[in-house]
């Protein structure tokens, strides 16, 4: 394979046979223009499970080749760039590819023995807050022509409104509330509007029960992606809860839409912690959303549809079909917000892929040398940690958590007394901080000054007296000091604190956000 082409591997034995396929599509289409290739070399790799991933197991094997062909596939041509597709039908045909490369495959350091996936979005969300801007699927010249006819028979002159439905038997929490979505498509005014449900391909070829009596749908767009897109792209709006077809719309620059409901607690891919570590602020737009995209993190109940229709209608004002439109600034964060999010919810790649942009653009910027330190030091790089850290407080000498970073690197580097002073100076800067306090105990134990260690852990202790970290630190160092009895009353003292949580949890009283969260120093 020549150097004009970037060979993208998408292999089933680590990737999922679902609409992630889409940002896969979009990364490697960024690497394409990264290294200013003319075409993407789409290789697919099957996995030891009827060709698929071994925990792909809510579908059956003719679902999942059907999902190939009729969802991966055609994402694959909506790319701007000159696309090639080959479906490998063994592991050593995707070797024997492999072998051919004469460039590095996508995704980096990928090799059919050692297989990687790459399709989480926050990898997307790193690049946005590194200043790049993401590509944009389109659908067909031939696809808009189509839907063009269709909806120039259907529709007239009024603005179209699309209305996706979930109704799927895969995580049916998540589905649309239909009651809502038909109840909102009668009321729109019919002269102006022409609201199109567009059915989930579950329930397409049932016949539709009597409440759909009168409201225009387009099941052809349902099992067609290409039309399926070029329906989104020639909509007024598009509207649905968030799905898996819904990554055509997060993606693209053109179309206008509004997501529902983005959050189901109860589904593993769409709680808080997960929209987290996909790089997304609770509550806000996706970083590379228009001014005319919208995701709305309430329910899809009327009021609410009705609310959120009325507030993007007064928007788009007269406007007509939708165009391509710049990302909206207002849903660009602070990057080194967007990197702690990350780094906290265990993205430790995209986040340091941000700190390292940071520092390039700004080195005097203390915060993200200091968070550089810290995944080093995670990583086991724990010499590269302490020069990371070091520069950070060369740059700012006055940040207790710094120094605290800096005694814990210490001390895996063995410099125990430079520890010690590191921590000592941590608990000047903050005398108020147990945890750091606690810290400090432990390393003064660990130099041999017991007396010290103990004076300073009870002070710790008579700051978060309910700490049950602290309590059970300081039951390991009075045990180790022979204190049994004492030792054992701080254990009793910490189990009792965990149970009475765990009972206020169970009964709903002590409910806190899944999401991490860490304090940052500025200016």
């Amino acid at each position: 394979m020549n150097d004009q082409t970037v060979t993208a591997f998408y292999d089933f034995e680590v990737s999922p046979i679902a609409f992630d396929f889409a940002v896969f599509a979009i990364l490697a289409e960024m690497e394409r223009k990264k290294r200013r290739a003319k075409n993407i070399h789409f290789v697919f790799v099957p996995g030891a499970n009827d060709g698929f991933r071994s925990d792909d197991i809510d579908y059956d094997s003719d679902n999942k080749e059907w999902r190939l062909r009729n969802i991966i596939l055609p994402i694959c041509n909506m790319l701007p760039s000159q696309t090639e597709i080959t479906t490998c039908n063994s592991r050593e045909h995707a070797s024997a590819i492999e072998s051919t490369l004469t460039t590095f495959a996508f995704p980096q350091d990928y090799r059919v023995q050692a297989p990687i996936g790459q399709f989480n979005w926050s990898t997307l969300s790193a690049a946005v807050a590194r200043g790049e801007t993401l590509p944009s699927f389109r659908a067909s010249n031939q696809a808009c022509e189509y839907m063009r006819s269709w909806l120039s028979s259907h529709v007239d002159n009024r603005k179209a409104i699309c209305i996706t439905l979930r109704e799927s038997t895969h995580y049916s929490a998540r589905n649309s509330n239909t009651v809502a979505w038909l109840e909102f498509a009668r009321g729109l005014d019919q002269n102006k509007y022409a609201p199109i449900i567009l059915p989930d391909t579950e329930r397409v070829f049932e016949v539709p029960g009597s409440e759909y009596h009168g409201i225009l749908q387009c099941p052809i767009a349902a099992v067609n992606l290409e039309l399926r897109m070029a329906l989104y792209e020639l909509s007024w709006l598009c509207m649905m809860v968030l799905n898996g077809p819904g990554e055509l719309c997060r993606l693209s620059d053109t179309i206008r839409y509004i997501f529902f409901d983005m959050l189901t607690e109860e589904v593993p891919g769409n709680t808080k912690i997960y929209a987290a570590a996909q790089g997304q602020s609770i509550g806000g737009n996706l970083p590379n959303a228009t001014a005319y995209q919208w995701q709305i993190w309430e329910p899809d109940e009327p009021d609410i549809i009705k609310r959120e229709f009325a507030r993007m209608a007064a928007r788009i004002g007269d406007g007509g079909s939708p165009m391509k439109s710049e990302s909206d600034n207002r849903n660009k964060e602070d990057p080194m917000h967007v990197a702690v999010r990350l780094q906290m919810t265990g993205r430790l790649e995209d986040a340091t892929s941000i700190y390292q942009k940071i520092v390039q653009s700004d080195p005097q910027n203390a915060d993200a040398w200091h968070m550089l330190g810290i995944i080093a030091h995670q990583a086991g790089q724990i010499e590269v940690a302490e020069k990371l850290v070091s520069k950070a407080i060369s740059l700012k000498d006055d940040q207790a958590n710094f120094f605290i970073t800096f005694g814990h690197t210490l001390k895996d580097l063995g410099r125990i007394e430079e520890a010690v002073s590191a921590l000592n100076k941590a608990v000047t800067i903050a005398p108020d901080d147990a945890s750091a306090l606690g810290d400090f105990s432990e390393l003064l134990d660990l130099s041999g000054d017991q007396q010290r260690s103990e004076r300073i852990m009870m002070t710790a202790l008579k700051l978060a007296p309910d700490s049950i970290d602290l309590l059970e630190r300081a039951a390991v160092l009075l045990q180790k000091w022979g204190n049994k009895e004492e030792a054992a009353e701080f254990f009793r003292r910490a189990h009792d604190i965990r149970k009475d949580i765990e009972k206020r949890q169970f009964h709903g009283d002590n409910k806190m956000s899944e999401v991490p969260r860490v304090m940052l120093t500025t200016g």
